[in-house]
């Protein structure tokens, strides 16, 4: 029990917004073997969702004090800005799920898309990763 606790922790910790860590966890698992890789891959998706939420958090936060920051005028080029840059970053959140590209996810706070969205999008490709390597 304790290899799918230092899978969530190790997923958890990747996933965090410039983490040098790869999922050393879950892919020690799957190359031993030995393990249920089903509760492994589910505590690995688990953990990468709750990192993925404190990333979208922090660009979140970063977007109200944007607000702060720079003049009220600049509001209007601001939102166009962002309705443009989102019809295209959706397609990007696919991408989280590797190695160190993790910080779209706070982008996407600091853009206001959708956090069920981002959520979706992000597990999405978690899935397609963990997949591929379990298929191989």
């Amino acid at each position: 029990m304790d290899i799918y606790y230092l899978i969530f922790i190790n997923s958890l910790q990747s996933t965090l917004i410039l983490s040098p860590h790869a999922e050393t966890g879950w892919f020690s698992a799957l190359l031993f073997g030995g393990y249920d890789m089903a509760i492994a891959t589910a505590a690995a998706l688990a953990g990468s969702l709750i990192g993925a939420g404190i990333d979208y958090s922090i660009g979140y936060g970063i977007s109200l004090a944007r607000r702060k920051w720079f003049p009220a005028r600049e509001e209007a080029s601001y939102s166009r800005f962002v309705k443009y840059i989102c019809r295209y970053f959706v397609i990007v959140l696919l991408l989280p799920g590797l190695p160190f590209l993790s910080f779209l996810v706070m982008f996407a706070g600091m853009l206001r898309v959708s956090p069920l969205v981002t959520g979706a999008i992000v597990m999405l490709g978690r899935i397609a990763y963990y997949g591929y390597y379990l298929q191989s």
